[in-house]
């Protein structure tokens, strides 16, 4: 036996089409919408971080390696690859500091220092000499050793601290080694 059923849909096709179409429509409007007000907590931040080199001559161009003091946004002992200019070290633009070109040195923080989440990257011997001052950084792996670097030491009376919990602070590749004697 074949059953029939009353028809209730009592739209016609073109009021369907219609409102499918203002239905999608809507929906792109609220997605725009969505991915416009969301631009900002994308793009903060670390809008203005920047790679530095650590420059212990600034009056050469390039970077130089060396002994010297670290500081936050007063000594302008980095090299950006353009010009020489100062290290943001605090919240929210923190800076990504490579020490080695081809020398060694021992640099001692004049301020709490905090890097971002590429960190410190050594590619040749260093000490880091805290002088009672705080040093982190943020991410997993904040403190990089390159193969060939050479022995690197950050100790002082001053703390390292790593503001990404239950992540590794350091990496090391080949032979070479890192120590930490500050509190961690």
């Amino acid at each position: 036996m074949k059953h029939t059923y009353p028809n209730t849909n009592t739209q016609t096709p073109a009021a369907k089409l219609l409102a499918n179409r203002a239905s999608r429509h809507a929906l792109a409007r609220s997605i725009a919408c969505a991915a416009l007000l969301a631009l900002p907590l994308v793009f903060t931040g670390t809008a203005n971080a920047a790679t530095l080199t650590w420059d212990a001559n600034t009056g050469t161009a390039g970077a130089q390696d060396g002994n010297g003091t670290w500081d936050h946004n007063t000594t302008n002992n980095w090299w950006d690859g353009a010009a020489n200019t100062v290290f943001d070290g605090q919240f929210p633009t923190v800076d990504q500091a490579v020490f080695g070109s081809g020398g060694t040195g021992t640099v001692t923080l004049g301020s709490n220092l905090r890097t971002g989440g590429s960190g410190i990257t050594f590619n040749d011997a260093y000490t880091i000499d805290t002088n009672g001052f705080q040093l982190g950084g943020q991410g997993g792996s904040n403190i990089i050793v390159s193969s060939g670097a050479g022995a690197v030491t950050i100790s002082g009376t001053g703390t390292y601290n790593t503001f990404t919990a239950g992540t590794s602070i350091a990496t090391q590749s080949g032979g070479d080694s890192l120590t930490i004697s500050s509190q961690i």
